[in-house]
């Protein structure tokens, strides 16, 4: 993927906070900085904003009184990708 990115020359900048949009150009505050850098124009923006793991349904369940066992896999047990889920669900499914 990265390779795609620098083939078809697409900019990227990390480490920021978005605080605004306006006419294709975002409003960004780059970690460290507290002043506003305006970045642009742009035809089209992708916001990735992390990972993070959510454990509430998986916690939810286990509170009730429910006939089965839960089994949490994919990214409530931890932040990662697809494959990841695909097999911790294959696991799960072939140990019962």
């Amino acid at each position: 993927m990265l390779a795609k990115i620098s083939e078809l020359v697409i900019s990227t900048h990390t480490d920021c906070e978005v605080v605004g949009v306006e006419d294709n150009r975002l409003q960004v505050r780059i970690k460290g900085d507290p002043d506003i850098k305006d970045l642009g124009p742009f035809s089209t923006f992708v916001i990735a904003i992390g990972y993070e793991s959510s454990h509430f349904l998986a916690q939810e369940l286990e509170k009730e009184n429910i006939p089965f066992t839960v089994h949490p896999v994919g990214d409530c047990v931890s932040p990662r990708n697809a494959l990841h889920a695909i097999s911790e669900g294959y696991n799960v499914a072939h140990s019962l």
